[in-house]
């Protein structure tokens, strides 16, 4: 026994673990001494098994099993094997301090070979752990773990139910091989069912729009395939005959051959999101048609990174190519340099008072095209700590508007100068005609008043060519229309104007016989004018062609000069309001840009439209057609 007063094994034999100390002498291995902790496991007191054998305390008969047969292999193993032996989890059956009823008990042993004083194995040391009273605890602690997964999931199902009813949200289980169709009240609402009857997925299949049937099976059949959530939103019709929108989601579940044999998922009645959406496309399209149709450009700018996004029409205004991007600072250079200060004030202006801005100002495009006059709109936004982040707007091509003002002003200018010539000229003649009568000169004050009257009709037609220019735009002009014989109105104004003598030879080269639905005095004006401006632009004794004819029910009349010609940038301008050419400015040409403007008028308002066309240098030729139905 003089291993037990060894501290190393005293040590390791008294612990908490049930050990047992045997002499090696098989088959008997004879208890030499036994532990606290092995006393209170086997219910036994050491000085009543010590000098004993394991089979004289645990009598293999009294507890029907064979685990005393797995002790006996272990300890005849490590005796003879001299080495651990370990063995996990075997059944012997212990009697309790409390009764005579064997309790069934699961144990792992470990038998552990000892050497004695003359280095040669004399004992084995038994460890045994009770595996039960561990089993016990475990199962406890997985049956506590279950009842609080339970519960756990319990209440994520109310709360589950409880979004879904929030959120108006159906759930489903579909099972494919049957068709049936395990679902809340919601996902029978939304295809408009009672809460309360049978839906099976034929039925489903049933209420969808033929249109949309294909896609849903599609959209079924690659999830499937692809073993991805289905996702799609469809149209259906509910019993009562009324159209609704569902979206649903769906988890597939497939078997072993990748077939898919069950869909959970969720559904949700989607009609009044769909509604709102077309609502807003259309209210979009009708937006970007507006803008459009404005000539409005879209901007907006990164405070913080200086980048600039603008429109495609935007672009074009700055001349730039659809690909390429610009920043704001190099929008700023593109600015005219007597505009950008200005522009700069301002915007810093509106950015400080967090206001908005409305300003015009002159740009050179990027693309070297002619300088163009831009109205720009727009305000500030902050981020969400306050700072300022952004700035966004429109921009408005105003070149043509700008044009016509500086146009009105040169007209104004001029119908001030050519309505002064005439009212001196008239003030002289009534003066000479007051002196005449004094000294009674009665036969000069004929011929001074016949050149009165002529400066009072040069005043008359002017005044009335504006009149009618602002009728025209103000529609007050009533049309006084009525057949008559086009033909018998171009020789009537060709003899007019051959008794003014124009200085320029008139040839009618093409003219059918046509009738004509319209005023014949305003279409007699538009005709006289033609071809007045084609005198006034045409050297002299060259000849002046007038064509007409009809096609596709519209009658087509041209006059055709051989004077100085217009470049080409003029010609989508030059029947606007006082809009004026003088291609070659050694021609001291009188007028005021509104006869060609009067024809547009007076045309359009017949339902037709005017038209030039011309080569630079060699002349001219401009046209109109009207309508011969109603």
């Amino acid at each position: 026994m003089d291993i037990l007063t060894n501290p190393l094994y005293k040590a390791l034999f008294n612990t908490p673990v049930p050990r047992l100390l045997l002499l090696a002498n098989p088959p008997h291995f004879t208890i030499l001494a036994s532990n606290d902790a092995h006393e209170a496991a086997s219910n036994l007191l050491g000085k009543n098994i010590v000098g004993k054998t394991p089979w004289q305390i645990y009598d293999p008969l009294d507890t029907g099993n064979h685990g005393w047969l797995v002790l006996l292999d272990a300890l005849v193993k490590a005796s003879e094997t001299n080495q651990r032996v370990y063995i996990k989890n075997y059944k012997y059956d212990i009697l309790p301090s409390t009764n005579n009823v064997a309790a069934s008990t699961l144990w792992d042993l470990e038998v552990l070979p000892i050497l004695g004083n003359n280095g040669e194995m004399a004992y084995l040391m038994a460890t045994t752990n009770n595996l039960s009273e561990r089993l016990e605890r475990e199962e406890k602690m997985e049956l506590q773990i279950k009842k609080k997964a339970k519960a756990d999931l319990k209440e994520i199902n109310q709360r589950l139910q409880f979004a879904l009813e929030a959120g108006k949200l159906g759930s489903f289980d579909l099972d494919f091989n049957t068709g049936k169709i395990i679902s809340n009240e919601q996902f029978k609402r939304n295809y408009g069912k009672p809460v309360d009857a049978q839906f099976h997925y034929n039925d489903l299949l049933e209420s969808v729009v033929p249109s949309y049937k294909q896609y849903l099976l599609e959209r079924i059949k690659q999830a499937a395939e692809t073993n991805t959530t289905c996702q799609a939103e469809y149209q259906i019709i509910w019993p009562d005959g009324s159209a609704h929108w569902v979206s649903i989601a769906g988890k597939p579940y497939l078997d072993s051959n990748g077939k898919m044999v069950r869909m959970v998922g969720v559904s949700q009645d989607i009609t009044k999101q769909v509604a709102d959406k077309y609502e807003l496309l259309r209210a979009t399209e009708t937006l970007n048609q507006a803008i459009d149709s404005g000539g409005l450009g879209l901007w907006s700018a990164d405070l913080r990174t200086d980048v600039l996004n603008i429109s495609p029409k935007a672009k074009s205004q700055h001349g730039l190519k659809q690909d390429e991007e610009v920043t704001l600072s190099e929008s700023f250079e593109m600015i005219d340099s007597n505009d950008r200060e200005f522009v700069s004030k301002a915007f810093a202006k509106a950015l400080e008072e967090s206001s908005n801005f409305d300003i015009e100002y002159l740009i050179h495009p990027k693309d070297g095209s002619n300088p163009r006059w831009l109205r720009s709109t727009g305000r500030s936004y902050e981020d969400e700590f306050g700072n300022l982040s952004m700035v966004s707007g429109t921009i408005m091509d105003i070149t043509d508007q700008k044009e016509e003002e500086v146009r009105k002003g040169q007209f104004i200018g001029m119908v001030g100068h050519e309505l002064k010539t005439p009212l001196t000229s008239l003030k002289a003649y009534m003066q000479l005609s007051a002196s005449y009568l004094k000294y009674g000169h009665y036969d000069l004050i004929v011929t001074t008043l016949e050149k009165a009257n002529r400066q009072i009709n040069k005043m008359t037609k002017l005044i009335n060519s504006f009149l009618s220019v602002s009728r025209l735009e103000s529609s007050l002009i009533i049309l006084d229309q009525h057949p008559f014989d086009f033909a018998l109105l171009v020789k009537e104004i060709m003899e007019e104007i051959e008794v003014l003598a124009i200085g320029h030879p008139i040839k009618l080269i093409k003219g059918d016989s046509v009738t004509v639905h319209a005023d014949r005095e305003k279409i007699g004006q538009v005709i006289f004018n033609y071809i007045s401006n084609a005198s006034k632009y045409s050297t002299n004794g060259t000849p002046i062609h007038i064509s007409y004819e009809v096609s596709d029910g519209h009658l087509q009349f041209g006059v055709t000069d051989g004077g100085i010609g217009i470049k080409a940038h003029h010609l989508d301008k030059i029947f606007g309001r006082y809009y004026q050419v003088n291609s070659n400015p050694s021609l001291k040409i009188a007028g005021f840009g509104i006869s060609l403007y009067l024809c547009y008028k007076i045309i359009n308002r017949h339902g037709g439209h005017v038209w030039a066309e011309s080569q630079y240098t060699k002349g001219s030729s401009f046209y109109f057609s009207l309508p011969l139905s109603l």
